[in-house]
């Protein structure tokens, strides 16, 4: 069981905390749900944000866990390029060239903020309503792969932002046993499932996967 950190927009600093998934979680959206996806890559070459609708998710009766389809609309995305100060800054935190561990957390909280004004920005620019938004799913900016670190503050992007976010899915999956890819064999099969194997970025992992 997957169990990420949710961050609200609050005084309160408790307002942080491990979301554990009760069963109706499990049993998944009944409704319309919108949500943004919020990540820098590996690539660092700037900040991709989206905002998609997601109907209520089909699962099979025998497996409340198993998905059988997954539908969503796209409702806006673009990506914020970085510019050439900052993704150098990214890159040297990569590099783990840092003398002061200090300069890691200070860059925690600054990509928080950098990932909150994109996600605002690209609300205004849409005409979205913030309001409308459910949750912001942030997967953070990879600094270190193995082990899994990602950094993007998710406290700073709810206060900014006015939304409540969700991360730390990588070390959560991590945590529970997994490979850091929480999302990956999901996705695969519920968009893929008519391929057998998948390339996965610069993993250069394969993933099989079993036609319905």
């Amino acid at each position: 069981l997957i169990v990420p950190i949710v961050c609200q927009q609050s005084r309160n600093p408790m307002a942080c905390k491990r979301l554990r998934l009760s069963e109706d979680v499990l049993q998944g959206n009944h409704s319309t749900m919108r949500v943004i996806g919020l990540q820098s890559g590996n690539a660092v070459d700037g900040i991709d944000v989206g905002v998609f609708d997601f109907e209520p998710v089909k699962q099979n009766p025998k497996d409340p866990k198993a998905l059988v389809a997954l539908t969503y609309t796209t409702l806006a995305n673009k990506t914020y390029p970085f510019t050439p100060e900052r993704r150098d800054y990214v890159l040297a935190l990569r590099a783990m060239s840092q003398a002061d561990g200090t300069d890691y957390a200070k860059a925690n909280y600054l990509m928080g903020e950098w990932f909150a004004d994109a996600v605002n920005s690209l609300l205004e620019e849409s005409g979205i309503d913030k309001a409308s938004v459910s949750l912001i799913g942030s997967h953070g900016q990879t600094i270190s792969g193995h082990p899994h670190w990602e950094i993007g503050d998710i406290s700073v992007i709810a206060q900014r932002t006015g939304i409540t976010v969700a991360g730390d899915f990588r070390t959560a999956d991590v945590a529970a046993g997994g490979n850091a890819l929480p999302a990956h064999a999901l996705m695969i099969r519920s968009c893929c499932a008519h391929q057998w194997a998948q390339r996965n970025g610069e993993s250069r992992s394969i993933l099989a996967v079993r036609r319905p």
